[in-house]
């Protein structure tokens, strides 16, 4: 059995005073040092909000009347044009003005034919032509809501990453939240029960961002992980169910979504 336990120290961290820093790094070098990680805690805890039953009525009211920069319009395959699942036909009814961009240049034309606003444009090099159209009210970068990755992307964006790149920028998460609170489909409760038996009991300190506060276990065990799901399912991260706000500040203003 392998304990790491550095519960004390956690709990040191978590009762100290709150910092004002910009960032982690003005309180420690370490990116594990408990005082980091409280740090990084109390920030999702202060974004975490309740799962979200529609992801594309979430979007849209954030963009209602405002202006609007749609990263990835095409959606993979310009074959999605015209379907109810098509995000930026939804952005666009919704928003004052709405322009897209894509990598794909047949996906762009598209688009501009059915009467959107589009640019064929990567955005790694730059703001290109879309410099000209700014400052945006709000930035839209998402994808439908189910497991569809290109090859070449090579990023997992779990809440505390984007909590950092935020910071790096002069930014802030502001809401972070799960679309769709659905169990995994196709196990049943005895798998769930010998999946949970098995487990490798270790045992860890961390902070919950969508309960109380404070520094907990991540795991009591085999008895208690049993219990636990028994008496509360887990919540699970499914593929592309993360919706991110991040704004120049906390507050009224524009965002970024």
């Amino acid at each position: 059995m392998v304990r790491h336990n550095r519960a004390a120290a956690f709990d040191a961290a978590w009762r100290a005073p709150t910092a004002d820093v910009a960032g982690w790094a003005a309180l420690a070098g370490d990116p594990n040092d408990p005082r980091a990680v409280a740090h990084r805690a109390r920030t999702l805890q202060a974004a975490w909000r309740p799962g979200i039953a529609d992801r594309v009525e979430f979007l849209t009211g954030r963009c209602r009347g405002k202006h609007v920069l749609d990263i990835g319009c095409v959606a993979h395959d310009e074959a999605r044009l015209g379907g109810d699942d098509w995000l930026h036909a939804h952005l666009a009814r919704a928003a004052a003005t709405c322009v897209g961009v894509d990598i794909l240049e047949a996906g762009v034309a598209a688009v501009n034919a059915a009467g959107y606003d589009a640019v064929a444009h990567d955005l790694t090099g730059g703001l290109g032509p879309l410099a000209a159209r700014g400052p945006f009210d709000v930035i839209v970068a998402g994808q439908l809501g189910i497991v569809w990755e290109n090859v070449d992307h090579v990023s997992y964006l779990f809440p505390s990453g984007i909590a950092e790149l935020a910071a790096r920028r002069g930014l802030v998460l502001a809401e972070a939240a799960t679309v769709g609170d659905r169990a995994r489909p196709g196990r049943s409760t005895m798998q769930k029960l010998k999946r949970t038996v098995r487990g490798s009991h270790w045992r860890n300190v961390g902070f919950a961002t969508d309960a109380d506060p404070g520094p907990r276990a991540v795991d009591a065990g085999a008895a208690g992980r049993v219990l636990r799901r028994l008496v509360r399912p887990r919540r699970r991260f499914l593929g592309e169910t993360f919706v991110y706000a991040v704004k120049r500040h906390v507050g009224p203003g524009p965002s970024s979504a």
